[in-house]
Protein backbone atom coordinates (compact mmCIF):
# COMPACT_ATOMS: atom_id res chain seq x y z
CA UNK A 1 0.00 0.00 0.00
CA UNK A 2 2.65 2.59 1.00
CA UNK A 3 4.57 1.98 -2.23
CA UNK A 4 1.47 2.21 -4.24
CA UNK A 5 0.90 5.55 -2.22
CA UNK A 6 4.27 6.61 -3.05
CA UNK A 7 3.81 6.01 -6.97
CA UNK A 8 0.49 8.11 -6.78
CA UNK A 9 2.51 10.99 -5.10
CA UNK A 10 4.82 10.93 -7.41
CA UNK A 11 2.76 10.30 -10.53
CA UNK A 12 0.87 13.79 -9.35
CA UNK A 13 3.98 15.51 -8.07
CA UNK A 14 4.96 14.97 -11.87
CA UNK A 15 1.60 16.45 -13.18
CA UNK A 16 1.52 19.08 -10.91
CA UNK A 17 5.13 20.06 -11.98
CA UNK A 18 3.96 20.05 -15.20
CA UNK A 19 1.17 22.05 -14.82
CA UNK A 20 3.44 24.83 -13.03
CA UNK A 21 6.30 24.87 -15.86
CA UNK A 22 3.48 25.28 -18.51
CA UNK A 23 1.78 28.17 -16.63
CA UNK A 24 5.16 29.72 -15.67
CA UNK A 25 6.27 29.29 -19.54
CA UNK A 26 2.80 31.22 -20.46
CA UNK A 27 3.42 33.66 -17.82
CA UNK A 28 6.87 34.70 -19.62
CA UNK A 29 5.14 34.74 -22.69
CA UNK A 30 2.41 37.53 -21.48
CA UNK A 31 5.26 39.33 -19.49
CA UNK A 32 7.40 39.48 -22.98
CA UNK A 33 4.53 40.75 -24.70
CA UNK A 34 3.87 43.70 -22.40
CA UNK A 35 7.20 44.54 -22.42
CA UNK A 36 7.09 46.96 -25.25
CA UNK A 37 4.09 49.06 -23.28
CA UNK A 38 5.55 49.14 -19.99
CA UNK A 39 8.92 49.60 -18.78
CA UNK A 40 8.13 48.10 -15.20
CA UNK A 41 7.56 44.86 -16.92
CA UNK A 42 10.51 45.18 -18.67
CA UNK A 43 12.28 45.80 -15.09
CA UNK A 44 10.45 42.75 -14.05
CA UNK A 45 11.60 40.36 -16.93
CA UNK A 46 15.55 41.65 -16.44
CA UNK A 47 15.21 40.18 -13.11
CA UNK A 48 13.58 37.45 -13.76
CA UNK A 49 16.38 36.65 -16.12
CA UNK A 50 19.12 37.48 -13.93
CA UNK A 51 17.39 35.26 -11.24
CA UNK A 52 17.75 32.35 -13.52
CA UNK A 53 20.85 32.79 -14.14
CA UNK A 54 22.15 32.53 -10.80
CA UNK A 55 19.82 29.58 -10.59
CA UNK A 56 21.62 28.14 -13.82
CA UNK A 57 24.61 29.35 -11.80
CA UNK A 58 23.94 27.48 -8.75
CA UNK A 59 22.89 23.81 -10.25
CA UNK A 60 25.73 24.26 -12.28
CA UNK A 61 28.02 24.30 -9.29
CA UNK A 62 26.31 21.85 -7.27
CA UNK A 63 26.02 19.66 -10.03
CA UNK A 64 29.74 19.80 -10.88
CA UNK A 65 30.32 18.99 -6.80
CA UNK A 66 27.74 16.05 -6.54
CA UNK A 67 29.86 14.51 -10.09
CA UNK A 68 32.84 14.67 -8.24
CA UNK A 69 31.28 12.88 -5.27
CA UNK A 70 29.85 10.24 -7.87
CA UNK A 71 33.07 9.84 -9.61
CA UNK A 72 35.08 9.36 -6.22
CA UNK A 73 32.48 6.85 -4.92
CA UNK A 74 32.66 4.54 -8.24
CA UNK A 75 36.45 4.35 -7.81
CA UNK A 76 35.77 3.48 -4.31
CA UNK A 77 33.52 0.18 -5.63
CA UNK A 78 35.96 -0.79 -7.87
CA UNK A 79 39.15 -0.40 -5.24
CA UNK A 80 37.03 -2.34 -2.96
CA UNK A 81 36.26 -4.91 -5.86
CA UNK A 82 40.08 -5.10 -6.34
CA UNK A 83 40.78 -5.83 -2.52
CA UNK A 84 40.66 -9.84 -2.76
CA UNK A 85 43.10 -9.75 -6.32
CA UNK A 86 45.52 -6.72 -5.24
CA UNK A 87 46.32 -5.73 -1.40
CA UNK A 88 48.20 -3.04 -1.87
CA UNK A 89 45.03 -0.98 -3.53
CA UNK A 90 43.74 -0.85 -0.05
CA UNK A 91 45.84 2.61 0.72
CA UNK A 92 44.12 4.07 -3.00
CA UNK A 93 40.49 2.67 -1.31
CA UNK A 94 41.32 4.41 2.13
CA UNK A 95 42.74 7.91 -0.05
CA UNK A 96 39.73 7.94 -2.14
CA UNK A 97 37.44 7.39 1.24
CA UNK A 98 39.41 10.93 2.99
CA UNK A 99 38.51 12.91 -0.14
CA UNK A 100 35.01 11.63 -0.33
CA UNK A 101 34.75 12.80 3.21
CA UNK A 102 36.28 16.07 2.52
CA UNK A 103 34.30 16.48 -0.63
CA UNK A 104 30.68 15.73 1.48
CA UNK A 105 31.82 17.70 4.30
CA UNK A 106 32.45 20.51 2.45
CA UNK A 107 29.37 20.07 0.43
CA UNK A 108 27.25 19.74 3.48
CA UNK A 109 29.28 22.51 5.02
CA UNK A 110 27.77 24.88 2.07
CA UNK A 111 24.83 23.54 2.53
CA UNK A 112 24.06 24.63 5.94
CA UNK A 113 25.69 27.81 4.86
CA UNK A 114 23.10 28.35 2.15
CA UNK A 115 20.34 27.12 4.36
CA UNK A 116 20.99 29.70 7.05
CA UNK A 117 21.33 32.68 4.89
CA UNK A 118 17.67 31.16 3.44
CA UNK A 119 15.97 31.36 6.61
CA UNK A 120 17.47 34.57 7.45
CA UNK A 121 16.04 35.97 3.91
CA UNK A 122 12.45 34.16 4.94
CA UNK A 123 12.17 35.51 8.18
CA UNK A 124 12.62 39.30 6.96
CA UNK A 125 10.44 38.54 3.85
CA UNK A 126 8.22 37.53 6.51
CA UNK A 127 8.56 40.54 8.48
CA UNK A 128 8.28 43.04 5.56
CA UNK A 129 4.82 41.17 4.62
CA UNK A 130 3.66 41.15 7.93
CA UNK A 131 4.58 44.66 7.56
CA UNK A 132 2.78 45.05 4.58
CA UNK A 133 -0.46 43.61 6.03
CA UNK A 134 -0.18 46.27 8.33
CA UNK A 135 0.15 49.14 6.25
CA UNK A 136 -2.74 47.47 3.87
CA UNK A 137 -5.32 47.01 7.20
CA UNK A 138 -4.39 50.34 8.62
CA UNK A 139 -5.31 51.67 4.95
CA UNK A 140 -8.62 50.21 4.98
CA UNK A 141 -9.29 51.49 8.32
CA UNK A 142 -8.44 54.65 6.79
CA UNK A 143 -11.00 54.21 3.78
CA UNK A 144 -13.48 52.62 6.53
CA UNK A 145 -13.28 55.63 8.99
CA UNK A 146 -13.41 58.06 5.65
CA UNK A 147 -16.87 56.50 4.54
CA UNK A 148 -18.11 56.10 7.89
CA UNK A 149 -17.20 59.73 8.57
CA UNK A 150 -19.02 60.95 5.53
CA UNK A 151 -22.20 58.63 6.16
CA UNK A 152 -22.35 60.58 9.33
CA UNK A 153 -21.76 63.95 8.04
CA UNK A 154 -24.52 63.04 5.18
CA UNK A 155 -26.68 61.55 8.21
CA UNK A 156 -26.38 64.78 10.30
CA UNK A 157 -26.92 67.00 7.17
CA UNK A 158 -30.52 65.21 7.15
CA UNK A 159 -31.28 65.60 10.57
CA UNK A 160 -32.90 68.30 12.52
CA UNK A 161 -29.60 68.74 14.40
CA UNK A 162 -28.01 69.71 11.11
CA UNK A 163 -30.79 72.10 10.61
CA UNK A 164 -30.03 73.56 13.99
CA UNK A 165 -26.27 73.21 13.53
CA UNK A 166 -26.92 75.52 9.80
CA UNK A 167 -29.03 77.64 12.00
CA UNK A 168 -25.95 78.39 14.48
CA UNK A 169 -23.05 79.18 11.92
CA UNK A 170 -25.30 81.17 10.04
CA UNK A 171 -25.40 83.47 13.31
CA UNK A 172 -21.99 82.75 13.91
CA UNK A 173 -18.77 85.03 12.65
CA UNK A 174 -16.87 83.88 8.99
CA UNK A 175 -13.57 82.75 10.93
CA UNK A 176 -15.74 80.71 13.29
CA UNK A 177 -17.76 78.97 10.70
CA UNK A 178 -14.70 78.35 8.53
CA UNK A 179 -12.44 76.77 11.17
CA UNK A 180 -16.17 74.45 11.68
CA UNK A 181 -16.63 73.70 7.91
CA UNK A 182 -12.41 72.81 7.95
CA UNK A 183 -12.33 70.78 11.01
CA UNK A 184 -15.83 68.58 9.28
CA UNK A 185 -14.29 68.35 5.96
CA UNK A 186 -10.77 67.48 7.21
CA UNK A 187 -11.24 64.17 9.56
CA UNK A 188 -11.28 66.43 12.84
CA UNK A 189 -8.89 67.78 15.16
CA UNK A 190 -6.52 64.69 13.61
CA UNK A 191 -6.73 64.93 9.95
CA UNK A 192 -7.99 61.35 10.14
CA UNK A 193 -4.76 60.34 11.52
CA UNK A 194 -5.34 58.47 14.86
CA UNK A 195 -4.19 59.67 18.17
CA UNK A 196 -0.35 58.02 18.32
CA UNK A 197 0.57 59.13 14.67
CA UNK A 198 -0.69 62.79 14.96
CA UNK A 199 1.38 62.85 18.61
CA UNK A 200 4.62 61.34 16.57
CA UNK A 201 3.90 63.44 13.87
CA UNK A 202 3.56 66.93 15.78
CA UNK A 203 7.16 66.04 17.88
CA UNK A 204 8.89 65.41 14.57
CA UNK A 205 7.15 68.52 13.54
CA UNK A 206 8.64 70.71 16.66
CA UNK A 207 11.61 69.25 16.31
CA UNK A 208 11.78 70.26 12.61
CA UNK A 209 11.04 73.91 13.41
CA UNK A 210 13.41 74.52 15.95
CA UNK A 211 16.08 72.59 13.63
CA UNK A 212 14.74 75.14 10.84
CA UNK A 213 14.66 78.36 12.79
CA UNK A 214 18.19 77.83 14.91
CA UNK A 215 19.58 77.04 10.99
CA UNK A 216 18.19 80.03 9.10
CA UNK A 217 19.54 82.16 12.09
CA UNK A 218 23.16 80.93 12.06
CA UNK A 219 22.77 81.27 7.85
CA UNK A 220 22.00 84.82 7.76
CA UNK A 221 24.66 86.00 10.08
CA UNK A 222 26.97 83.91 8.19
CA UNK A 223 26.11 85.14 5.03
CA UNK A 224 25.45 88.67 6.30
CA UNK A 225 29.74 88.48 7.28
CA UNK A 226 30.26 87.27 3.68
CA UNK A 227 27.84 89.65 1.89
CA UNK A 228 29.28 92.71 4.11
CA UNK A 229 32.58 93.59 2.32
CA UNK A 230 31.29 93.20 -1.03
CA UNK A 231 28.13 95.10 0.03
CA UNK A 232 30.74 98.06 1.15
CA UNK A 233 32.52 98.11 -1.98
CA UNK A 234 29.40 98.42 -4.10
CA UNK A 235 28.22 101.12 -2.12
CA UNK A 236 31.61 103.07 -2.37
CA UNK A 237 31.23 102.29 -6.16
CA UNK A 238 28.19 104.21 -7.39
CA UNK A 239 27.67 101.97 -10.54
CA UNK A 240 24.91 100.47 -12.15
CA UNK A 241 27.08 97.29 -12.57
CA UNK A 242 27.85 96.73 -8.67
CA UNK A 243 23.30 96.98 -8.12
CA UNK A 244 23.27 94.53 -10.79
CA UNK A 245 26.24 92.07 -9.14
CA UNK A 246 24.32 92.44 -5.55
CA UNK A 247 20.86 91.69 -6.94
CA UNK A 248 22.46 88.25 -8.67
CA UNK A 249 23.97 87.91 -5.49
CA UNK A 250 21.00 88.02 -3.64
CA UNK A 251 18.92 85.95 -5.73
CA UNK A 252 21.62 83.16 -6.16
CA UNK A 253 21.37 83.41 -1.92
CA UNK A 254 17.81 83.55 -2.11
CA UNK A 255 17.60 80.29 -5.13
CA UNK A 256 20.07 78.32 -2.51
CA UNK A 257 18.02 78.69 0.54
CA UNK A 258 15.27 77.95 -0.97
CA UNK A 259 16.88 74.51 -1.93
CA UNK A 260 18.50 74.19 0.88
CA UNK A 261 14.73 74.35 2.69
CA UNK A 262 13.61 71.96 0.07
CA UNK A 263 15.51 69.46 0.82
CA UNK A 264 15.17 70.03 4.80
CA UNK A 265 11.28 69.14 4.16
CA UNK A 266 12.09 66.61 1.72
CA UNK A 267 14.49 65.15 4.63
CA UNK A 268 11.67 65.68 7.12
CA UNK A 269 8.93 64.26 5.52
CA UNK A 270 11.10 61.05 4.67
CA UNK A 271 12.12 60.78 8.60
CA UNK A 272 8.66 60.94 9.48
CA UNK A 273 7.37 58.21 7.22
CA UNK A 274 9.80 56.07 8.75
CA UNK A 275 9.08 56.95 12.21
CA UNK A 276 5.12 56.04 11.43
CA UNK A 277 6.02 53.39 9.42
CA UNK A 278 2.36 53.85 7.64
CA UNK A 279 2.62 56.81 5.98
CA UNK A 280 4.02 57.91 2.57
CA UNK A 281 6.03 60.81 2.64
CA UNK A 282 3.45 62.35 0.17
CA UNK A 283 0.70 62.35 3.13
CA UNK A 284 3.08 63.66 5.50
CA UNK A 285 3.65 66.35 3.20
CA UNK A 286 -0.57 66.75 2.79
CA UNK A 287 -0.61 66.40 6.83
CA UNK A 288 1.92 69.22 7.24
CA UNK A 289 0.02 71.57 4.92
CA UNK A 290 -3.56 70.77 6.60
CA UNK A 291 -1.84 71.55 9.85
CA UNK A 292 -0.68 74.80 8.92
CA UNK A 293 -4.00 75.51 7.41
CA UNK A 294 -5.60 74.65 11.03
CA UNK A 295 -3.20 76.61 12.89
CA UNK A 296 -3.88 79.95 10.78
CA UNK A 297 -7.45 79.37 11.30
CA UNK A 298 -7.48 78.68 14.67
CA UNK A 299 -5.49 81.54 15.21
CA UNK A 300 -8.57 83.57 13.34
CA UNK A 301 -10.85 81.91 15.16
CA UNK A 302 -9.42 83.32 18.58
CA UNK A 303 -8.46 87.08 17.07
CA UNK A 304 -12.62 86.80 16.18
CA UNK A 305 -13.34 85.74 19.45
CA UNK A 306 -11.15 88.31 21.20
CA UNK A 307 -12.17 90.92 18.77
CA UNK A 308 -16.37 89.63 20.18
CA UNK A 309 -15.27 89.93 23.92
CA UNK A 310 -13.74 93.31 23.06
CA UNK A 311 -16.56 94.33 21.47
CA UNK A 312 -18.71 93.02 24.27
CA UNK A 313 -17.32 95.04 27.04
CA UNK A 314 -17.14 98.16 24.72
CA UNK A 315 -21.48 97.98 24.45
CA UNK A 316 -21.85 96.57 28.41
CA UNK A 317 -19.63 100.06 29.58
CA UNK A 318 -20.96 102.34 26.74
CA UNK A 319 -24.63 101.47 26.69
CA UNK A 320 -25.81 104.19 24.60
CA UNK A 321 -23.29 103.00 21.80
CA UNK A 322 -26.17 100.16 21.92
CA UNK A 323 -28.98 100.48 18.83
CA UNK A 324 -31.58 98.11 17.96
CA UNK A 325 -32.74 97.73 14.42
CA UNK A 326 -36.47 96.36 14.16
CA UNK A 327 -35.30 94.99 10.66
CA UNK A 328 -32.36 92.82 12.09
CA UNK A 329 -34.98 91.17 15.08
CA UNK A 330 -35.97 88.58 12.84
CA UNK A 331 -32.92 87.56 11.95
CA UNK A 332 -31.59 87.73 15.26
CA UNK A 333 -34.24 85.50 16.44
CA UNK A 334 -33.74 82.77 14.34
CA UNK A 335 -31.84 80.64 16.95
CA UNK A 336 -33.85 78.44 18.34
CA UNK A 337 -33.34 75.62 21.16
CA UNK A 338 -33.11 72.05 20.18
CA UNK A 339 -36.36 70.30 22.23
CA UNK A 340 -35.90 67.30 24.34
CA UNK A 341 -36.76 64.63 21.67
CA UNK A 342 -33.93 66.12 19.53
CA UNK A 343 -31.61 66.34 22.00
CA UNK A 344 -32.48 62.29 22.95
CA UNK A 345 -32.33 61.22 19.32
CA UNK A 346 -28.86 62.91 18.32
CA UNK A 347 -27.80 61.28 21.64
CA UNK A 348 -29.50 57.59 20.67
CA UNK A 349 -27.32 58.74 17.59
CA UNK A 350 -23.56 59.21 19.11
CA UNK A 351 -24.39 56.39 21.48
CA UNK A 352 -25.40 53.79 18.20
CA UNK A 353 -21.86 55.63 16.58
CA UNK A 354 -19.55 55.05 19.74
CA UNK A 355 -21.05 51.48 20.01
CA UNK A 356 -20.83 50.86 16.50
CA UNK A 357 -17.13 51.98 16.57
CA UNK A 358 -16.10 49.85 19.31
CA UNK A 359 -17.95 46.79 18.25
CA UNK A 360 -15.74 47.91 14.96
CA UNK A 361 -12.53 48.34 16.87
CA UNK A 362 -13.43 44.96 18.69
CA UNK A 363 -13.72 43.63 15.22
CA UNK A 364 -10.62 44.78 13.42
CA UNK A 365 -8.48 44.10 17.24
CA UNK A 366 -9.86 40.25 16.94
CA UNK A 367 -9.50 39.88 13.39
CA UNK A 368 -5.49 41.37 13.53
CA UNK A 369 -4.83 39.09 16.40
CA UNK A 370 -6.10 36.00 14.14
CA UNK A 371 -4.46 37.34 11.42
CA UNK A 372 -1.00 37.35 13.34
CA UNK A 373 -2.04 34.14 15.31
CA UNK A 374 -2.59 32.23 11.93
CA UNK A 375 1.21 33.79 10.83
CA UNK A 376 2.31 32.56 13.86
CA UNK A 377 0.93 29.29 13.53
CA UNK A 378 1.84 29.32 9.54
CA UNK A 379 5.47 30.08 10.64
CA UNK A 380 5.85 27.60 13.44
CA UNK A 381 3.99 25.24 10.85
CA UNK A 382 6.72 26.15 8.55
CA UNK A 383 9.71 25.86 10.88
CA UNK A 384 8.59 22.51 12.63
CA UNK A 385 8.36 20.92 8.28
CA UNK A 386 11.70 22.22 8.01
CA UNK A 387 13.18 20.91 11.32
CA UNK A 388 11.46 17.17 10.23
CA UNK A 389 13.34 17.59 6.57
CA UNK A 390 16.22 18.30 8.21
CA UNK A 391 15.65 15.90 10.52
CA UNK A 392 15.12 13.02 8.18
CA UNK A 393 18.62 14.67 6.28
CA UNK A 394 20.64 14.39 8.74
CA UNK A 395 19.07 10.57 9.65
CA UNK A 396 19.70 9.62 6.03
CA UNK A 397 22.94 11.12 6.18
CA UNK A 398 24.15 9.18 9.59
CA UNK A 399 23.04 5.97 8.03
CA UNK A 400 24.77 6.37 5.08
CA UNK A 401 27.73 7.67 6.91
CA UNK A 402 27.46 4.41 9.27
CA UNK A 403 27.06 2.18 6.54
CA UNK A 404 30.41 4.18 4.71
CA UNK A 405 32.19 3.37 8.72
CA UNK A 406 30.80 -0.10 8.53
CA UNK A 407 32.20 -0.67 5.08
CA UNK A 408 35.90 1.16 5.81
CA UNK A 409 35.93 -1.20 9.32
CA UNK A 410 35.57 -4.31 7.12
CA UNK A 411 38.13 -3.15 4.93
CA UNK A 412 40.32 -1.91 7.49
CA UNK A 413 40.00 -5.55 8.88
CA UNK A 414 40.95 -6.89 5.66
CA UNK A 415 44.15 -5.02 5.89
CA UNK A 416 44.77 -5.16 9.72
CA UNK A 417 45.17 -8.87 8.68
CA UNK A 418 47.09 -8.45 5.28
CA UNK A 419 49.36 -6.21 7.40
CA UNK A 420 49.54 -9.31 9.95
CA UNK A 421 50.53 -11.93 7.90
CA UNK A 422 53.23 -9.73 6.26
CA UNK A 423 54.59 -8.56 9.51
CA UNK A 424 55.03 -12.26 10.90
CA UNK A 425 56.65 -13.52 7.53
CA UNK A 426 58.75 -10.14 7.51
CA UNK A 427 59.78 -11.01 11.65
CA UNK A 428 60.27 -14.50 10.41
CA UNK A 429 62.92 -13.08 8.00
CA UNK A 430 64.47 -10.68 9.94
CA UNK A 431 64.73 -13.54 13.21
CA UNK A 432 66.74 -15.61 10.03
CA UNK A 433 68.68 -12.79 9.21
CA UNK A 434 69.48 -11.96 12.85
CA UNK A 435 70.43 -15.55 13.76
CA UNK A 436 72.78 -15.66 10.87
CA UNK A 437 73.95 -12.45 11.81
CA UNK A 438 74.85 -13.58 15.37
CA UNK A 439 76.26 -16.71 14.62
CA UNK A 440 78.61 -14.96 12.39
CA UNK A 441 79.75 -12.38 14.71
CA UNK A 442 80.21 -15.57 17.05
CA UNK A 443 82.55 -17.22 15.22
CA UNK A 444 84.09 -13.98 14.28
CA UNK A 445 84.50 -13.32 18.13
CA UNK A 446 86.18 -16.86 18.95
CA UNK A 447 88.39 -16.65 15.83
CA UNK A 448 89.47 -13.25 17.06
CA UNK A 449 90.35 -15.19 20.51
CA UNK A 450 92.04 -17.79 19.48
CA UNK A 451 94.32 -15.52 17.23
CA UNK A 452 94.99 -13.22 20.59
CA UNK A 453 95.85 -16.18 22.20
CA UNK A 454 97.71 -17.93 19.51
CA UNK A 455 99.98 -14.50 19.30
CA UNK A 456 100.40 -14.51 22.89
CA UNK A 457 101.68 -17.68 23.18
CA UNK A 458 103.99 -17.26 19.59
CA UNK A 459 105.01 -13.97 21.68
CA UNK A 460 105.86 -15.63 25.03
CA UNK A 461 107.71 -18.68 23.07
CA UNK A 462 109.69 -15.85 21.30
CA UNK A 463 110.25 -14.82 24.76
CA UNK A 464 111.05 -17.31 26.28
CA UNK A 465 113.62 -18.35 23.17
CA UNK A 466 115.47 -14.84 23.52
CA UNK A 467 115.85 -15.37 26.97
CA UNK A 468 117.48 -19.01 26.50
CA UNK A 469 119.59 -17.04 24.09
CA UNK A 470 120.77 -14.03 25.79
CA UNK A 471 121.11 -16.18 29.28
CA UNK A 472 125.15 -16.00 29.04
CA UNK A 473 127.24 -16.86 31.77
CA UNK A 474 130.27 -14.53 31.82
CA UNK A 475 132.72 -15.75 34.33
CA UNK A 476 135.42 -13.03 34.36
CA UNK A 477 139.52 -14.17 34.15
CA UNK A 478 141.50 -12.00 36.13
CA UNK A 479 144.29 -12.21 34.37
CA UNK A 480 142.60 -10.97 30.97
CA UNK A 481 143.82 -7.49 31.00
CA UNK A 482 147.96 -8.91 31.11
CA UNK A 483 147.11 -11.41 28.56
CA UNK A 484 147.35 -11.38 25.09
CA UNK A 485 144.29 -10.76 23.08
CA UNK A 486 143.14 -13.22 19.74
CA UNK A 487 144.05 -10.22 17.55
CA UNK A 488 147.34 -9.89 18.63
CA UNK A 489 147.84 -13.80 19.32
CA UNK A 490 146.92 -14.24 15.47
CA UNK A 491 149.37 -11.12 14.23
CA UNK A 492 152.49 -12.86 16.19
CA UNK A 493 151.39 -15.91 15.09
CA UNK A 494 151.87 -14.42 11.53
CA UNK A 495 154.73 -12.70 12.85
CA UNK A 496 156.58 -15.60 13.81
CA UNK A 497 155.82 -17.31 10.47
CA UNK A 498 157.46 -14.43 8.43
CA UNK A 499 159.85 -13.89 11.24
CA UNK A 500 159.51 -10.14 11.83
CA UNK A 501 160.22 -8.42 15.17
CA UNK A 502 157.46 -6.64 17.01
CA UNK A 503 157.76 -4.09 19.56
CA UNK A 504 155.76 -5.79 22.62
CA UNK A 505 156.53 -2.73 24.51
CA UNK A 506 155.39 -2.70 27.70
CA UNK A 507 153.64 -5.72 29.58
CA UNK A 508 150.09 -3.72 30.52
CA UNK A 509 150.73 -4.63 34.37
CA UNK A 510 154.15 -3.13 34.63
CA UNK A 511 152.82 0.48 33.52
CA UNK A 512 151.19 2.82 36.28
CA UNK A 513 148.52 3.69 33.28
CA UNK A 514 147.24 0.40 32.91
CA UNK A 515 147.49 -1.27 36.18
CA UNK A 516 143.80 -2.83 37.37
CA UNK A 517 142.32 0.04 39.84
CA UNK A 518 141.76 -1.64 43.61
CA UNK A 519 138.00 -1.97 42.63
CA UNK A 520 138.56 -4.20 39.98
CA UNK A 521 141.02 -6.48 41.47
CA UNK A 522 139.72 -9.88 42.41
CA UNK A 523 136.61 -9.13 39.67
Amino acid sequence: MRENGKSTDSAENRILEMKFRQLFRECLQSLSKLCSTDSSISDVVDLHGLLQKAFKADGRKYFEKLTKARTLLESFKIRTAEFSEDPASVVDAKELIRKLEFTLSEYKKEENITAEALLREEVNLWQECLFDEKKISCWIDEDENGARRTECVKDSGGSKCGHLRIDVKEDLPQEITAFQQFLDSTGGRLGGWKQEEHSTFLRLYKHYQNRKSGGSKQSLASKQTQISPATTACQEKDHPQSESTANDIKSSELLTSADEKDDQTNRFHEETALALCTKTPQQVRDHEQWWVRLQKLDTDRRQAIQRWRESKKNFGSHPELVKVDPTKKSESLKYSFPTVDELKAHREALDKWRLEREENAKRLTQAKKEAMDAAKEAEREQIRKRQAELKEKVNRYKSAKEAGHLVLARCLAVQAEQERLVRQQRVRESAGRIEQRNQRILEERISRKGAIKQAEEEKIARLRRAANSNSVVVTRDPNRVIRWTKGWEMRMATAEDRSAHINQGYTPGCTPKRMIPNWRKGI
